[in-house]
């Protein structure tokens, strides 16, 4: 909504449309999740430009290392890894 009708609607105290709110409450959830993969990926794509000048070889074990890496790194984010942070049923 943007124009005379926008402001109307903000002047007489109308609630904000809930679609709207949960996007909001979702990007400001989403964001640590999504910087912390943006870092993962720079700090793969850092050491694959390092690697890579330094031999074409070593390239390609450190392709298969990060693939390994970046897979335990992924699922310890996200809780899966030995079941350590998903909480049981009746545990909250």
């Amino acid at each position: 909504m943007s124009g005379p009708a926008a402001e109307a609607s903000s002047r007489s105290g109308a609630a904000p449309h809930p679609l709207r709110s949960d996007l909001a409450e979702l990007a400001r959830l989403a964001g640590p999740v999504v910087a912390g993969r943006v870092g993962m990926m720079a700090m793969g794509l850092t050491d694959a430009v390092v690697v890579g000048r330094y031999s074409a070889t070593q390239l390609g074990y450190h392709a298969l290392a990060w693939a390994v890496a970046a897979t335990v790194m992924s699922l310890e984010r996200v809780g899966i890894w030995l079941n350590r942070r998903i909480p049981k049923s009746g545990e909250f």
